[in-house]
């Protein structure tokens, strides 16, 4: 065992290790299908009991496995009436402690006006580049309200397509 002065003395710090898990929270209940989900109507279901009778906005992501099949939701970020203030590193650090290969992005309108702002379209066009580059894909990004929902994925696909190099279109 080394002493302080001898730390001094040779230069030596202490640093922290960490080891990282998941901490089961709670649960929602989820209808799986025999057939690979490819869209978010599958999951809205389960995850809209989260966002019932909020009075601001919520991010929620939902992590899935190479079958398409959910494996965690975790709530990454709560904000005002209007906006909601979503940090990226937050949306994969779940997924990667998760092994998960895709993801899906879920967030309310307070307003009940589900179309997407100029800042959800852009967070979601970064969110998809940055999830190619770590190996998961952002499969969709749905806006919720209390009355209806919205795919970007469906409404917005351009959000979900990025350029290589080589301008080779990649979805």
């Amino acid at each position: 065992m080394i002493n302080k002065s001898e730390k001094r003395q040779h230069g030596l710090q202490r640093i922290s290790v960490y080891k990282l898990k998941a901490v089961k929270t709670g649960h929602v209940l989820y209808q799986k299908n025999k057939e690979k989900q490819r869209n978010g109507r599958d999951i809205i279901e389960a995850v809209s009991s989260i966002f019932n009778e909020l009075d601001r906005e919520e991010t929620v992501v939902v992590y899935l496995n190479s079958a398409l099949n959910p494996i965690g939701i975790e709530i990454v970020a709560v904000g005002g009436t209007s906006w909601c203030c979503v940090e990226i590193k937050n949306i994969f650090k779940g997924a990667i402690i998760s092994n998960a290969t895709s993801i899906m992005l879920f967030h309310n309108h307070v307003s009940g006006y589900e179309k997407p702002s100029q800042a959800d379209l852009v967070l979601t066009k970064h969110i998809s580049k940055i999830g190619r580059f770590l190996g998961i894909k952002l499969l969709d990004h749905i806006i919720l309200t209390e009355t209806t929902f919205y795919s970007l994925r469906e409404k917005n696909s351009e959000c979900f397509t990025v350029e290589d190099k080589e301008n080779e279109i990649i979805d």
